[in-house]
């Protein structure tokens, strides 16, 4: 828009209240055409393009899993998960899955923060496990921390 907000764009489906609530799936288009790839979903945040010394902030994107307000001994109230799969294969690899911050041309990149939240009052807080795939003829996964080196020069 100029000299406006742009418009919003809200996708909703229906609730349950004896039933399960309704389902969004986005699936691209798949293809049998060798050489060829399947298309590819794709979500990103806005793009912040105003110039100010108070500084402008680009679009967030969040992904979170359903909350559960369910509570009592009869009742299965877990929160929704997350769970980040990447494709697999029959004759090649099978997909990667990044996680990479986000670069600065004058400042510095961003963080990649990984926790697990408190507990509540009877249980224990979540775990954090690292682990790579079994392999059948080669060498397991790798599993690699390293920092950056510093480039600065006088």
């Amino acid at each position: 828009a100029v000299g406006g907000a742009g418009g919003n764009f809200v996708m909703a489906v229906g609730d349950g209240d004896t039933g399960n609530g309704g389902h969004v799936s986005i699936t691209a288009g798949l293809t049998s055409d060798v050489g060829s790839k399947a298309g590819f979903v794709s979500i990103a945040g806005g793009v912040s393009s105003a110039d100010s010394e108070s500084g402008s902030v680009g679009g967030r994107v969040q992904i979170q899993g359903g909350d559960s307000s369910a509570s009592g001994a009869d009742t299965s109230g877990d929160g929704g998960s997350i769970l980040l799969t990447a494709g697999s294969a029959v004759g090649a690899s099978g997909g990667s899955v990044q996680l990479m911050t986000g670069a600065s041309k004058s400042g510095s990149s961003g963080d990649i923060t990984v926790l697990t939240s408190d507990s509540g009052s009877h249980g224990v807080s979540g775990g954090f496990s690292v682990t790579t795939g079994s392999a059948r003829r080669n060498d397991t996964g790798s599993i690699s921390l390293a920092t950056g080196q510093s480039t600065y020069a006088d």
